[in-house]
């Protein structure tokens, strides 16, 4: 009963590319990841540092367009296990056109991310999961994630977008092992670190809660996300 608005919303972002901020205002992208361009501020990021950054811009544009192609894709399989035909190859296109945006935007020559994106785990993360990076390209952004992982001490770095996808573009992409490696990893931030911290629900930050210092910023600290 809502598929009427949810084309206008997808169709809506097709005129515009998923692009309504000219200025980072306050737009949550992948809110508490460990990684740079981070807006919290408390214990992660730097709000004043990134609000006015073009590359931070760019990357949340990024985000938001890897999010423009999911939409779609799903919408057109809703549109087809109901009947709407025409409106599902409308937005088999309208996701055909979000890919090719993130390729025109965001890809170099070289195939790769542009530079600034590649050591952040969760563009890697996006990359893979919405298909921009193909071949070769593909092959070495698998190893500049399991290195960047490497080098965080095993460690995921990603917030709410990335935690999101990380499993399953591992494992589509012949990384069980890693998937397996962060799922086991007691280290933070982790999932069983917050759970030696005593969690029993998914806490908003890693490290909500941690027992040597007791409860994080009380201004965002949910314990129930």
């Amino acid at each position: 009963q809502n598929f009427e608005a949810m084309l206008r919303f997808v169709r809506a972002i097709e005129a515009r590319k998923y692009d309504f901020e000219d200025r980072l205002d306050y737009i949550y992208a992948d809110w508490l990841s460990y990684q740079k361009y981070e807006t919290c501020g408390n214990a992660f990021g730097d709000w004043n540092k990134w609000q006015n950054d073009p590359e931070a811009l760019s990357y949340r544009r990024f985000l938001s367009a890897c999010y423009w192609k999911t939409d779609a894709e799903m919408l057109a399989e809703m549109a087809a296990a109901i009947g709407r035909t025409p409106e599902a190859e409308e937005l088999r296109r309208s996701a055909a056109h979000a890919r090719s945006h993130l390729r025109a935007t965001w890809i170099g020559e070289d195939g790769l991310l542009l530079p600034f994106l590649r050591d952040l785990q969760t563009a890697c993360l996006f990359a893979l999961k919405c298909g921009v990076v193909e071949g070769s390209a593909r092959e070495e952004t698998k190893r500049m994630l399991r290195a960047n992982i490497g080098s965080h001490d095993g460690c995921l770095q990603t917030g709410f977008l990335g935690t999101s996808v990380i499993m399953d573009a591992l494992t589509e992409n012949g990384m069980v092992d890693l998937a397996y490696d962060l799922l086991l990893n007691r280290k933070c931030p982790s999932w069983l670190y917050s759970v030696d911290q005593g969690a029993t629900t998914v806490w908003e930050r890693w490290n909500s809660y941690t027992k040597d210092k007791g409860f994080g910023p009380v201004g965002m600290n949910s314990f129930n996300h």
